[in-house]
C-alpha cells in the first residue's frame, strides 16, 4: 500500500463470522505489487467470533486498512453497501472474508486495463473453487470457453453464476450510478448486492474477461448462496430471476428471446424444487408448461428424470446419485446470486 496521495484503487471487503479465514483474506490485498497507492476497507458486522479483533489488529498496523465495524449487525446487504460507498478510489475491487485472492498482481493488471480500456467498466477473470469441508481445490471455474474475452448483458441475465465477486474490479463511478439510479426499496428486494451490480455495468457499459486465475472462492457448508435448504435454495434462485427480470425490463428493451430464456430458467427450477421435496403434482404440472418450449434431447431427458424422480423415493435416490456424479465429475457451478 504504497504512496501517500489518495488511493486509485479500493478494496471492498465484508466479513462476518470469518475468524478462521479472514487473515488468509487480509494478506491476500496486502500482499499485492502496485504502483500506485491502494486501500482496504472492511465492513466488519459484529461477528460472533474472534474477526473484528484480527481485523483491528491489521488495521492497527496497517496505515492503508480501514475498519469499519458496528455495535450491532447490520446484515449482507446493508454492510455491503456501507463498505462499497466508503470506498474511495478511482476503481474498486472485491473481496469477501472468506475468500482470498491468488495473484500477486491482480490489482496491478485489472488497474492496467481499466486505464488503458475506458469502454469498459468492470473487468472479471477466472478462479478456483476450495472445498472448506472436503480440502480440494478445484481450478479453472469461469467458463472461459463460452465468455473468452467479454461478458456481455444477455450472457449475465442468464448465467448469473459466471462471475467470481473475488476477481472482480469495477469503476466507481458505475457503482455510484448504479446507486443512484437503483432506490434502496428496490436494492432490498434483492437477495445479493454483487449480482445486481454486474448487471447494471453490463447493460450500461461492458465487462471484460482477463485470462488468468486471480482468486480463491471458499466452499462452505452454509452460507448466503450455499442453502442447504430446499425452500430457501428455492427461493434464492427464484429471486435472482425476479432481479434479471428487472433489469431486463429496466434495461434490456424487453427483449423477448431472453423472457422466454428466463422463463424456461424459472420452470427448470421449479421442476428440481419438486424434484428435490417429492412433489409429483407440482413436477407433472412444471414439465406441461416446459414442453411448450422447443427444448433440446438432453432438456426433455433431464425434466422426464425430475418427473420421475418425484413420485418415488427409490427412483429419486438414484438419479440424486446421478445428478451427484454429474456434478463431481464436470465441476457443475452453483449460483452465487
Amino acid at each position: 500500500m504504497n504512496g501517500t496521495t489518495g488511493p486509485l484503487v479500493s478494496v471492498c471487503m465484508i466479513t462476518y463470522n470469518h475468524g478462521p479465514y479472514i487473515r488468509q483474506a487480509i494478506e491476500g490485498v496486502l500482499m499485492q505489487r502496485c504502483t500506485f497507492p491502494f486501500e482496504l476497507v472492511i465492513g466488519e458486522d459484529c461477528s460472533r467470533d474472534d474477526t473484528v479483533n484480527i481485523c483491528m489488529e491489521y488495521a492497527s498496523s496497517h496505515p492503508g486498512v480501514r475498519l469499519l465495524p458496528h455495535d450491532s449487525n447490520l446484515g449482507m446487504l446493508p454492510n455491503f453497501f456501507r463498505t462499497m460507498e466508503a470506498c474511495t478510489g478511482k476503481y474498486i475491487a472485491f473481496c469477501e472474508g472468506d475468500d482470498y485472492w491468488s495473484d500477486m498482481d491482480k490489482l496491478q493488471k485489472q488497474y492496467d486495463f481499466l486505464e488503458s480500456n475506458p469502454s469498459y467498466g468492470m473487468v472479471c477473470t477466472d478462479y478456483s473453487r476450495y472445498f472448506q469441508n472436503s480440502g480440494v481445490l478445484r481450478r479453472q471455474c469461469f467458463n472461459t470457453a463460452r465468455y473468452p474475452d467479454e461478458v456481455s448483458f444477455a450472457d449475465y441475465l442468464t448465467d448469473m453464476s459466471t462471475i467470481g465477486t473475488a476477481t472482480v474490479m469495477a469503476g466507481k463511478e458505475h457503482i455510484s450510478r448504479y446507486l443512484a439510479e437503483t432506490d434502496q426499496a428496490t436494492r432490498t428486494r434483492f437477495y445479493v448486492g454483487d449480482s445486481p451490480l454486474w448487471l447494471f455495468i453490463a447493460a450500461t457499459s461492458r465487462i471484460a474477461v482477463l485470462p488468468y486465475e486471480t482468486a480463491v472462492y471458499r466452499i462452505l457448508d452454509s452460507s448466503a448462496c450455499h442453502i442447504s435448504s430446499d425452500e430457501e435454495h428455492y427461493r434464492f434462485v427464484q429471486n435472482g430471476l425476479d432481479t434479471a427480470e428487472y433489469f431486463l425490463t429496466r434495461y434490456g428493451g424487453n427483449n423477448e428471446r431472453l423472457r422466454r430464456e428466463l422463463e424456461q430458467k424459472r420452470l427448470k427450477s421449479r421442476l428440481f424444487y419438486a424434484f428435490n421435496t417429492m412433489d409429483p403434482v407440482l413436477a407433472k404440472s412444471t414439465h406441461q408448461e416446459l414442453r411448450k418450449y422447443n427444448t433440446g434431447i438432453r432438456r426433455r431427458l433431464w425434466s422426464r428424470m425430475m418427473v420421475a424422480g418425484s413420485q418415488g423415493r427409490t427412483v429419486n435416490r438414484l438419479f440424486m446419485f446421478f445428478l451427484k456424479q454429474l456434478r463431481q465429475g464436470f465441476g457443475l457451478r452453483s449460483s452465487r446470486g
